[in-house]
């Protein structure tokens, strides 16, 4: 990872006639020069000149190879990788490489559309020169490309693996109903699916089933067993009762939530300010009851299992139908979650809530329990902050942390024991440990979750915080560059994704 940023130092971004010396600069960082209102503008006669003027400079690499190493290094830092499903057995990939408009900026990507393909194009009311393509035999042949010069960033990584990866499918005739297989929402996606690339590096393969230890982690971390009493006028006590298990997560996490309904193979997804996952028939909650019973919960929220589970009961035998069965499922009620609302206590003022079940001595069943719980409460983060002991004045710190509700401390204090790092921090309500040492980042936290990875949106944040943890090995942290990078890194994980 030492060559990380090669893309930047080695090739000279504009020929000798360009007045400032931009070696190391991004071409998005380019002062102003002269705008390029249409590419009809520029003359052929301009773009063999700059073109000559490179070649000049060009000592130990031929001009193609050259603009080749250069297209990449580009798709890098300024370029993305997209993948859109206009209809539901359809799919298109574009490259596309987005920069500042500046004349210079509009040569290079002219010059790259000579050698490789593509179209150029200024927009964003001129304030933007693109470069893209779009054309099938273009693509495979930028996928070649980009297997002699491999791209360094995960992220780049990410968006290159998933658009071979959804093609592979595409072109093998493997459900053909694209769109819903692989649960673009709208017209596009913004995540990747959690999938690998098979040791031939051909095929790609999909990550098709949850371990049932990850999804008691997640759940332990996300879920919800629920308990609804409502008014009903038709019926005889003029209430009823409504139980069931939920999970609700930001759209941007929906193939989770998919997932999870695959495994389970009940319920139903409903599209809300957040995506939820509900199951509340009680014939499907037995599956639910099922699981939990056979991989059981670690947190209080084992606790609330219990109880609710008696409830399932009580309304499977039609028992909330008597008023002793009723109150008892609101005392029960009163004992989960947030306890009973203010219209309930009114309702029923003699109810005593039920004994919660003690909780106690748990121990991490399984090391996917750990990686589910993570995917729904653990945080990787980057933390910039100015120093007087480094050049760049600016120093870095990774940092892993887990958090949960103060009543399970033990359990939050078990992890350090389980990872060997971390430290214990209490704050008011909350409880969590912290891993902020670099060597156990990186040779216990990153191995662990690599091994037992991450799902959703925050596989893309721990993807990041893997690729600055490979640049602070290498000490690219400690130059301007690298610290440039890390900061644009760090601008897009977590809430900015």
């Amino acid at each position: 990872m030492g060559v990380l940023i090669i893309s930047w130092n080695c090739i000279n971004f504009k020929a000798n006639f360009i007045e400032n010396n931009l070696s190391n600069k991004s071409l998005n960082e380019v002062p102003d020069s002269s705008v390029c209102e249409s590419i009809n503008e520029i003359s052929n006669q301009e773009i063999e000149a700059f073109k000559k003027e490179i070649k000049l400079q060009l000592t130990d690499i031929d001009y193609e190879t050259y603009i080749k190493q250069f297209w990449v290094g580009l798709l890098e830092g300024d370029g993305t990788i997209t993948v859109s499903a206009p209809g539901p057995n359809h799919v298109k990939v574009r490259f596309i490489i987005s920069i500042k408009n500046l004349r210079e900026n509009v040569f290079m990507l002219l010059l790259i559309q000579q050698v490789l393909g593509g179209t150029v194009k200024i927009e964003r009311k001129a304030q933007y020169v693109t470069w893209i393509a779009i054309k099938k035999d273009l693509i495979q042949s930028l996928f070649k490309l980009l297997e002699e010069y491999p791209l360094l960033t995960t992220h780049k990584q990410c968006q290159l693996k998933f658009a071979i990866f959804i093609l592979f499918y595409i072109s093998n005739g493997i459900n053909r109903n694209i769109k819903s297989k692989f649960l673009f929402t709208e017209k596009s996606f913004s995540t990747c699916v959690p999938f690998n690339i098979s040791e031939s590096g051909n095929t790609p393969t999909q990550i098709t089933s949850l371990n049932p230890w990850f999804v008691t982690g997640f759940s332990d971390g996300e879920s919800t067993f629920g308990i609804s009493i409502y008014k009903k006028s038709a019926s005889k006590l003029g209430w009823d009762v409504l139980v069931y298990f939920q999970l609700g997560l930001h759209k941007k996490d929906r193939v989770v939530l998919e997932k999870i309904k695959s495994y389970f193979k009940v319920g139903k997804i409903y599209e809300q300010d957040i995506d939820v996952y509900k199951v509340q028939s009680v014939k499907d909650l037995k599956g639910i009851i099922d699981h939990f019973d056979k991989y059981p919960l670690i947190t209080q929220k084992r606790a609330d299992y219990e109880l609710w589970k008696q409830v399932v009961e009580i309304v499977k035998n039609k028992e909330h139908l008597t008023l002793k069965g009723l109150q008892k499922i609101v005392a029960i009620r009163a004992s989960i979650n947030l306890g009973l609302s203010d219209k309930l206590k009114t309702a029923f003022p003699e109810i005593v809530p039920f004994n919660r079940p003690i909780i106690s001595g748990q121990k991490i069943p399984n090391p996917y329990w750990l990686s589910g719980f993570t995917s729904a409460e653990g945080c990787f983060w980057i933390y910039i902050f100015k120093s007087t002991t480094t050049k760049t004045g600016m120093a870095v710190n990774l940092i892993f942390s887990i958090s949960q509700h103060a009543r399970d401390e033990q359990l939050i204090k078990s992890f350090i024991e389980y990872f060997g790092c971390g430290k214990f921090y209490l704050n008011k309500e909350a409880v969590y440990i912290r891993v902020t040492k670099f060597s156990d980042i990186y040779d216990k936290i990153i191995p662990f979750f690599k091994k037992y990875p991450i799902m959703g949106v925050k596989a893309l944040d721990f993807q990041d915080f893997c690729e600055v943890a490979h640049m602070m090995k290498d000490k690219n942290h400690l130059n301007k560059q690298g610290l440039d990078l890390i900061q644009k890194i760090k601008a897009r994980m977590n809430t900015k994704r």
